[in-house]
C-alpha cells in the first residue's frame, strides 16, 4: 500500500504561550479532514515566557507537533526559515502562530497545489484595517514592486512544495528576503485571498517600525534601483549646477571689467541654500550606498540565519 503524502505546517512563535494550544489544535482539526498525513512544526524563537514549556507539553502529548527552539530571537524571517528547514513535508505551509491566519483556509491552499502549482501564495483582504491603511498598504507594495520587479505583497501564509522549501534552504545568502526569493524562483505560482481573523490573545509583535525595515531589505535585496535613481538624480543637477557655475565666472570678469557693478548677489542666502541642497543629496548618496555597503558586509561573513538550541528528535532518521 502506498503511503500517504505528509504535509508540514510550519509556524514561527515568539512569546505566544497563550495561542499554541489553541492553534495547534485548530491546525490539527483542520489536518485531518485532508487525505494527507501532517506534522506540525513550530519554531519558538527565543521567547521570554512559557512558550517552550508548552510546546514539550503539546509534543509529549501528540508527536506530530513538532519543535525547535532558537537561542535567541533571530527575527521572522529566521524563525520561518527554521520551522521549514525542521519539516519533512512534500509541500510545507507556512503562517503565524497567533490564528490570524485562519487554518480553515488550508484545504484551498492544498487544492491549488494539488493542480500542479508549486507555490500557492496568499493576499489579505479586509481585517481592521481602515481605508487610509489599505491605501498606504498598496501603495506601498506597488513601489515595492517596481522597483523590485518581483511580486511582494503576498502575505507569510503560503504553501510551498518540497522542490520550493529545498531550493530556498540551498541559497547562501545570509540575510534571506524570503518573499523576494520565493517569487525570483520562478516556480507556477498563484495567489488566493483570505480575510484575515483577529488575534486570539496578546498583541502583534509587529511594528510600523518593521515595515520600513522590511521595505528597505527587499529593495536592497532585489534592486539597484536606489543606485540608478542617485545617478539620475546627478545627471540632473548637474545641469543647473553647471549654468550656475558658468554665470558665476562671467560674473567675476564682469566686476573686473567693471569695478563700479555688482553682478554677484550680494546676500549668502543663495550661497546657503545651495550647500545645504547639495549637502543633503550627497548625505542621502552617502546612506543609499552605505545600505548597500552594510548588506555586502552581512553577506561575507556567512553566519547562520538562526542557531538552536532545543529540537525534538522524534521521527528523525
Amino acid at each position: 500500500m502506498k503511503a500517504r503524502r505528509l504535509l508540514s505546517v510550519a509556524a514561527p512563535a515568539f512569546n505566544e504561550e497563550e495561542n499554541l494550544p489553541a492553534f495547534c489544535a485548530a491546525v490539527s482539526e483542520v489536518m485531518q479532514r485532508l487525505d494527507y498525513d501532517f506534522e506540525i512544526v513550530i519554531a519558538e524563537n527565543g521567547s521570554t515566557d512559557r512558550s517552550l514549556e508548552i510546546l514539550r507539553r503539546l509534543h509529549a502529548e501528540d508527536k506530530r507537533v513538532r519543535f525547535v527552539s532558537l537561542t535567541r530571537n533571530f527575527g521572522h524571517q529566521g524563525g520561518i526559515l527554521a520551522a521549514m528547514s525542521h519539516s519533512r513535508g512534500d509541500a510545507v505551509i507556512t503562517m503565524d502562530a497567533d490564528l490570524q491566519h485562519p487554518p480553515e483556509f488550508i484545504p484551498r491552499l492544498v487544492a491549488e497545489w494539488e493542480k500542479g502549482f508549486k507555490i500557492v501564495n496568499s493576499s489579505k483582504e479586509g481585517g481592521r484595517r481602515g481605508p487610509l491603511r489599505r491605501l498606504l498598504d498598496r501603495v506601498f507594495y506597488y513601489t515595492m514592486d517596481r522597483l523590485s520587479n518581483l511580486q511582494l505583497g503576498q502575505a507569510d501564509f503560503r504553501l510551498l512544495d518540497r522542490r520550493v522549501v529545498d531550493q530556498l534552504l540551498s541559497f547562501p545568502e545570509t540575510d534571506k528576503f524570503l518573499r523576494g526569493l520565493i517569487s525570483w524562483t520562478g516556480f507556477r505560482q498563484t495567489t488566493l485571498t483570505y480575510r484575515p481573523a483577529d488575534r486570539l490573545h496578546g498583541e502583534t509583535k509587529f511594528r510600523r517600525t518593521h515595515l520600513v525595515d522590511f521595505a528597505l531589505q527587499g529593495i536592497v535585496s532585489f534592486s539597484s534601483a536606489p543606485l540608478r535613481m542617485l545617478m539620475k538624480l546627478g545627471l540632473l543637477l548637474f545641469v543647473p549646477s553647471a549654468l550656475f557655475l558658468l554665470y558665476t565666472i562671467v560674473a567675476v570678469f564682469w566686476d573686473l571689467m567693471h569695478p563700479g557693478g555688482r553682478a554677484l548677489p550680494p546676500g549668502w542666502a543663495t550661497l546657503s541654500v545651495t550647500v545645504t541642497f547639495f549637502g543633503a543629496v550627497q548625505l542621502l548618496a552617502i546612506s543609499v550606498v552605505g545600505e548597500y555597503v552594510g548588506r555586502i558586509y552581512t553577506e561575507i561573513k556567512h553566519r547562520p540565519h538562526f542557531l538552536i538550541a532545543e529540537a525534538d528528535r522524534d521521527g528523525e532518521p
